[in-house]
């Protein structure tokens, strides 16, 4: 699992910076960029479906598949992985979904206009309801991370100051 989001994780980047270029229509949707060779041949089969209009380009390795999303398009199958709500009214960047033997971990990148204290203080609050342990938690600057589990699962929860004012949040979890 870990080298299958490691290796999508390499291409989100270059997803991420073709997105900005593209137009509004989040509906649109590559073909399939299957891999089994190296990142850099993925992610210039990624960076290829995305410049042509993608929002959504899934790849698959013989270890394991993920699905990289610009936008909020496949957020919705990323944020049932980790297991708590987005924050109200808040607009999804980008997300991850990644599977290795049945095993899903994700990682959704969210912007809102809140500020980072409430934000936390949200998923502090949503991870308890959700039956998460609360195991890590520090404020670095002006970044707050929270650590938590439940059983076999982790999540990780990391909310920066965006430039402008608001809040960048990255939600990353899956099987420990």
């Amino acid at each position: 699992m870990r080298s299958t989001l490691v290796h999508a994780g390499s291409v989100l980047a270059v997803m991420a910076v073709a997105a900005c270029g593209g137009g509004n229509d989040s509906s649109a949707t590559s073909e399939a960029a299957t891999a089994t060779a190296t990142p850099a041949q993925t992610a210039s089969a990624v960076a290829s479906a995305v410049a042509s209009g993608g929002k959504t380009v899934s790849v698959a390795t013989d270890t394991g598949s993920a699905t990289l999303s610009a936008g909020d398009a496949g957020a919705e199958a990323a944020v049932a992985a980790l297991g708590v709500p987005l924050f109200p009214g808040a607009t999804v960047v980008s997300s991850i979904l990644g599977e290795n033997d049945g095993e899903r971990g994700a990682m959704v990148t969210i912007e809102t206009r809140a500020a980072p204290a409430e934000v936390a203080g949200f998923y502090r609050d949503r991870l308890a309801d959700a039956g998460f342990t609360i195991k890590a938690q520090a404020n670095v600057g002006d970044v707050r991370i929270i650590g938590a589990e439940k059983g076999d699962r982790s999540l990780a929860v990391q909310v920066s100051t965006r430039q402008g004012g608001g809040s960048t949040v990255a939600l990353m979890g899956g099987a420990r």
